[in-house]
Parts: C-alpha cells; sequence; structure tokens
C-alpha cells in the first residue's frame, strides 16, 4: 500500500506540473541523453567547401550556417559560431555571442548580399545582431515575423525585412512573391516545419507578434516562430543560372517542397542544403523532396554537436548512424545525387 501511495504521488505530481516546466524538463532529458553520446568519429567533415558548378562556392559555417556564393553575390544563412557548453543550457544560464569566436571564423565577405534566418531558436539566431553588426547597413536580415520580432531590440528597422507575407504555403495556394536582394538575386520563402526535440515535442515554438524590449537571455526564450525554407536563384538576365534550397531544419512532407517555379526547368535544382538533425522523427523527410525535386548535390547541415566548442574540423556528430543513414536513404531514391557534408 505503501508503495501504491508513493506511486500514486508521484503520478499527481507530474500531472500538475506546468506545461513550461514539463518542456523545461523535456529539453533537458535530450541534452543530456545526447551529450553522452560519445560516437568516436575523427574528421567526420569531407570539405567545407563545395563547388557545386564552377561559378558557385559554398563554405559550411556549423548548425545551419553557409555562406553561399555565385558570381560573386553571397547569401549568408543562420550564422551561429557561439555553441554555449551544456550545463549553459541545462542551467538556463544568460548566453551572449562569443564575438571572438566570430571574429575569427566568420568569413565577412565584402560579396555578402543578405542574411536569411530559417527560424527563431538560439542556435539559428543569437548571434545574428552582432554578425550583422560587422557588414554593411545594406545586408539586410530575412526573416519570419517572429525572428524580426526578437531582433528588434538590436537592430536598426530598416535592416529587418519580414518576408512572412510572402510565404509560399504547403498547400502552393495564392501567388509567388520573389523577394528581391539585388536585381540578379532573389529568394522564396515556403513554409517548413521543425523536428521533435523529444516525446513528439518541438520546443520554444512561441509566434512573438510585437517587437521585443530586449534580446532574450537564455536558450528557452529563443522561439522558433514559424519555421521557414527558402529557395535561392541567381540570374544573368532572364535566366536563372543557379537554384538552391535551404532547410533549417527537417520538415515533415508536403512541408518545405516549393511550387513549380520554372516551366522550362521544374523541379530542378542546382543544390539543396538540407539539416540532418533528429530527421527521422520527421514522416517524410527526406523521401518527399527526393521524389519531387531533381537535384545535383545535397549538403547535409546541422549534424554536429552545437553544444562543443565551436572548432572546425574537430566536429562531432549528434549521431553518426543518422549520417550514413541519411545518404543511404538518398542513394536507395536519388543514387545520382551527390551528398556531402
Amino acid at each position: 500500500m505503501l508503495v501504491v501511495s508513493y506511486l500514486t504521488s508521484i503520478n499527481l505530481y507530474f500531472v500538475y506540473l506546468s506545461k513550461a516546466t514539463s518542456y523545461c524538463a523535456l529539453w533537458i532529458l535530450y541534452l543530456l541523453f545526447h551529450s553522452f553520446s560519445w560516437n568516436s568519429y575523427a574528421q567526420v567533415k569531407e570539405d567545407n567547401t563545395s563547388t557545386a558548378n564552377r561559378f558557385a562556392t559554398l563554405q559550411y559555417l556549423g548548425t545551419g550556417g553557409v555562406l553561399l556564393k555565385v558570381d560573386n553575390q553571397g547569401i549568408l544563412t543562420d550564422p551561429f559560431f557561439s555553441n554555449p557548453r551544456k550545463w549553459d543550457l541545462v542551467l538556463f544560464r544568460q548566453l551572449q555571442p562569443k564575438r571572438t569566436v566570430i571574429n575569427q571564423y566568420l568569413p565577412v565577405d565584402a560579396d555578402v548580399r543578405g542574411i536569411l534566418v530559417g527560424h527563431g531558436h538560439y542556435d539559428h539566431l543569437m548571434d545574428v545582431p552582432y554578425v550583422a553588426s560587422l557588414f554593411p547597413d545594406t545586408v539586410k536580415i530575412w526573416a519570419s515575423n517572429t525572428v524580426i520580432n526578437q531582433l528588434a531590440p538590436a537592430i536598426d528597422k530598416h535592416r529587418l525585412e519580414n518576408v512572412s507575407p510572402a510565404m509560399v504555403a504547403h498547400d502552393h495556394s495564392g501567388a509567388v512573391s520573389w523577394l528581391w536582394l539585388t536585381e540578379s538575386l532573389r529568394v522564396l520563402p515556403i513554409q517548413a516545419g521543425h523536428s521533435s526535440h523529444i516525446a513528439g515535442r518541438v520546443l520554444m515554438s512561441r509566434r512573438i507578434t510585437r517587437p521585443k524590449d530586449q534580446l532574450p537571455g537564455n536558450f528557452w526564450q529563443w522561439q522558433s516562430g514559424q519555421t521557414l525554407g527558402f529557395v535561392m536563384e541567381w540570374l544573368r538576365g532572364d535566366e536563372v543560372v543557379f537554384r538552391c534550397l535551404y532547410l533549417s531544419s527537417a520538415t515533415e512532407f508536403p512541408l518545405g517542397i516549393p511550387p513549380d517555379i520554372s516551366k522550362s526547368d521544374p523541379g530542378k535544382y542546382d543544390l539543396m542544403l538540407l539539416s540532418v538533425a533528429k530527421f527521422r522523427s520527421v514522416e517524410g523527410y527526406p523521401e518527399g523532396l527526393l521524389k519531387t525535386i531533381m537535384a545535383r548535390e545535397i549538403v547535409m547541415l546541422h549534424w554536429e554537436k552545437f553544444w562543443l566548442d565551436y572548432e572546425p574540423g574537430k566536429e562531432q556528430p549528434i549521431d553518426e548512424n543518422s549520417l550514413h543513414t541519411f545518404r543511404k536513404v538518398v542513394a536507395e531514391i536519388a543514387p545520382h545525387i551527390e551528398v556531402r557534408l
């Protein structure tokens, strides 16, 4: 009877936990579970520079961050270098950009024309205010309403471009409204999703509808909002010379699928930048993409333990097996696509 009573008390305790506290507990369990997965993986990264064709270069920066350049016009996505340590997250400590690390590793490239942000979690957004300060004011941040409202205290509003009104819904309803960074570089935001963190839940996923008075502090305060994907196109005159799809998180099919934007070349992409973190928790990913889109090359993103110090070339994968599984899925469905880290 005492055992039954004790267990009943425990059950009642968890029933009455607040929703926020439950989410916190789930996140801590998630961190502890992954932090003690010690897979040996020496020099997992093949090369941080990809040449998808002779005039395009790609530099992987870690997590969801890349610098993609075509015809001397670059786009920076989700730049993040300030990896907090595990206990900074578990103990909900205040996080700050690591400026020394950013200064050392960020390619402050004069050809960058814009910064795209896929969603507002700390590992995609926290460094953006400082990163943006290193570029001219003409380099704008293109992101969702939630992201813009979180950045409002730190970045002048003329540099913040809310792309939510132009987002293409998953059913491809409505008109396609390209957003032009330059006369020959444009992006199209598309509705995407986010892989679950634990127990089928996406944590820190609120939408921020009004500008914040101050930047978020601990990791829990950074909210994803609507996760976006982006189609990027570089043009010469009226001709599209390079097309890329960027997804900052694994996303449930049919989310993340772009509309047919080209009558002459429907569904054809030079490059897909795809997150692999927790991708097996997401139904139809990447199978839906592979069966819908024809691509020459895939570069895998968000595969490393982003709670370890940022040291290019010394990254450890969150899950070594997931990288092999992702490659296997691509090879089975679209063996012509080259897959790279």
